[in-house]
């Protein structure tokens, strides 16, 4: 199954110098979110040279723990540079058989590394409802970030097979 970048460039990107804390300091920093205070570490940075969809202007995100430890099994992508904007993102669980193996190959190629070298990151949305919140997540338009490189981008996969609305058990 082909898949489309969002950044349309045909070439993967060049390797960033690995990216500083908020301020432009190489230590941690403490920033202010709507889901409380975040220590955002130098290796928590992730450079995101197309932004993701509906915010190609922001660039400079950070991978952390979701504050409240009752959803550990979140993690919140948080852009560094604009507080109020983020993420509740789950990683994807290649035991779930949810992507082909030469789909994965092609989001890491986009990259420039390997399938190995990548982790896939599905966003995740909680709409209310009168019988309590519903989850899901998007299927079609993936994050793929290479956590040793520090870098990614969102990849939005052709065709109808993949729900953007998936329900998460």
């Amino acid at each position: 199954m082909p898949m489309l970048i969002a950044e349309s460039h045909g070439n993967p990107p060049a390797r960033p110098s690995p990216p500083k804390a908020p301020g432009g300091s190489a230590r941690a920093r403490r920033m202010e979110t709507r889901y409380g205070a975040l220590t955002i570490e130098r290796e928590d940075m992730i450079q995101m040279p197309a932004g993701p969809l509906g915010f190609e202007e922001r660039q400079h995100f950070a991978l952390v723990p979701f504050p409240d430890p009752r959803f550990s099994r979140f993690r919140l992508f948080q852009c560094v540079d604009d507080a109020d904007l983020s993420f509740i993102v789950v990683p994807y669980d290649p035991e779930s058989g949810e992507y082909e193996a030469a789909e994965l190959e092609e989001a890491a190629a986009a990259l420039g590394t390997t399938a190995e070298a990548v982790t896939l990151y599905l966003i995740v949305t909680v709409r209310s409802t009168a019988e309590g919140p519903i989850l899901t997540c998007n299927l079609r338009a993936p994050l793929v970030v290479d956590q040793p490189a520090r870098i990614a981008r969102q990849c939005v996969l052709s065709g109808m097979r993949h729900s953007i609305r998936h329900p998460l058990a």
